[in-house]
């Protein structure tokens, strides 16, 4: 692992949303001709991440996946004024994460 990416981080191999463990997978952004950064596969349990984002884009996109991911597991739309929603919270979200450390911690506590 370089310097780079372990100031970076590791993006998980998998993460568990609701009942299902999604397997995260790096691609080249393109999917039956159509260009992307992320892409939630609901169907093949998968996230797909295009390689070389930005690390806050990425991180970011990740956040977009799994809230996609979230709305399927409850049966709400994708598109429309959800998916500006979904945009609108991972954005939002990162930011809260990244400013409150502390709230993180106590989160994560038990």
């Amino acid at each position: 692992m370089t310097k780079k990416a372990r100031k970076r981080g590791v993006v998980p191999a998998e993460i568990k949303i609701g009942p299902i463990n999604y397997k995260i997978c790096r691609t080249d952004g393109i999917r039956d001709g159509n260009i992307f950064d992320g892409l939630q596969i609901y169907e093949e349990a998968k996230i797909l991440l295009k390689d070389n984002l930005d690390e806050n884009v990425e991180r970011i996109t990740l956040i977009h996946e799994i809230l996609h991911a979230i709305f399927d597991n409850v049966s709400l739309s994708n598109t429309g004024k959800n998916h500006q929603l979904i945009g609108l919270l991972a954005t939002t979200l990162y930011g809260l994460i990244l400013d409150n450390p502390e709230l993180v911690k106590y989160l994560q506590k038990k």
